[in-house]
């Protein structure tokens, strides 16, 4: 016959009578212990005519009452008390993964490559906190931090937009939480972008200095002849090219929607003597691993500092070709839909490079209306 279990048990160092709640106990736990009352407390009672020791059976009958009364407290506690959630559960170092897993992978590698890397922050800095711990306040904390670190206002404001992210599709994708927290964190005010181009003079020795390298040469060519993006030109395909019609299809664009643009020229002939030399799916592969786009970053800084350019990226090989077609009297929506600008408000900043834009449109309205 199995021994029954006490459920009381007498503490002789503090005074004091415990109990053992086994009516709550779950698979795998052990009973909370609680003080029910003092040994003073079970051995008098207080009548209208003072206290009065209790006997033996009043003993026993007290210790039952206060056990039932705290069982019920506790068990209408429990009760009560809200369930545990799995954002209370999860750690975001999963989340991260999981996000990493099924939605990274549909953006544009360039997209890709950035948001890896500044997961890599979030995943170092939360990936040990629960999602729940992920709220607002420490959100803005981590801002200010990498703020202190010396991070641009820009920088910063990416770091944010990947948490982001990250946070929405556990919104949305994956019903952990209600709302985003990274929503409510005030984003650092941003410098207006700059819009350096090159000179005449630069872009001649800009082109000298390039010219030793064909894939160099022709990159930045094609950068200057259609406005794409760094990672637009350098992830380009040789299926991406109709070299008979003279076109290139941007398919890993910074918005997601693919665009093709018209090329002409030097270019295009540049296009056709490398082709006719490569055979490769990608037009500028990694030496290291052919299925990645190559990293020309050092060799353009390279061709700069021969070129004596200075302040110069090769995003602003972009504002470059934006000012052409601008200064070359290109209406600025259709030069908008070459860049890949989401809204024409995007090319309004290159508009006082426009020869007249303004006379014209006034001396049009009049000549037709006045």
């Amino acid at each position: 016959m199995a021994q029954r279990k006490s459920k009381y048990r007498f503490d002789e160092k503090r005074g004091v009578v415990r109990a053992k709640f086994y009516e709550l106990v779950e698979d795998g736990e052990r009973p909370a212990e609680l003080q029910l009352c003092t040994f003073e407390q079970l051995e008098f009672k207080l009548t209208t005519r003072g206290a009065k020791r209790r006997t033996a059976t009043e003993k026993l009958s007290h210790l039952s009452q206060l056990y039932l009364e705290r069982l019920r407290k506790l068990q209408k506690e429990k009760k009560e008390k809200p369930p545990t959630t799995s954002a209370q559960t999860t750690k975001f170092s999963v989340l991260i993964e999981q996000y990493q897993k099924e939605i990274l992978p549909e953006l544009s590698f360039s997209s890709q490559k950035a948001i890896a890397n500044q997961l890599k922050y979030w995943n170092r800095e939360g990936g040990h906190r629960v999602l729940a711990d992920i709220n607002a306040p420490w959100i803005a904390q981590k801002r200010s931090e990498l703020k202190k670190a010396k991070r641009t206002s820009a920088t910063v404001n990416r770091y944010l937009a990947a948490l982001s992210v990250v946070l929405s599709a556990c919104v949305k994708e994956w019903h952990l939480i209600a709302f985003n927290p990274a929503q409510n964190v005030r984003k650092l005010k941003e410098p207006r972008g700059r819009t350096r181009y090159l000179s005449e003079k630069e872009l001649k020795a800009l082109l000298k200095a390039v010219s030793p390298r064909a894939d160099l040469k022709l990159a930045v060519m094609l950068a200057l002849a259609t406005g794409a993006r760094r990672m637009e030109i350098w992830s380009l395909k040789r299926d991406e090219i109709d070299l008979e019609n003279g076109f290139a299809t941007f398919n890993q664009t910074k918005t997601g929607v693919a665009r093709t643009v018209p090329i002409r020229g030097e270019s295009l002939k540049l296009l056709r003597d490398y082709l006719a030399q490569s055979d490769t799916p990608l037009l500028f592969p990694s030496e290291k691993n052919p299925n990645f786009p190559f990293d020309f970053r050092r060799s353009f800084k390279s061709a700069l500092d021969k070129a004596k350019i200075e302040d110069f990226s090769w995003h602003d090989l972009r504002h470059s070709a934006a000012s052409y077609l601008i200064r070359a009297g290109v209406d600025l929506r259709i030069a908008g839909e070459i860049l890949g600008h989401k809204n024409i408000s995007m090319t309004m900043k290159y508009s006082h490079l426009a020869p007249n834009h303004l006379t014209d449109a006034v001396e049009k309205m009049t000549k037709k209306f006045l």
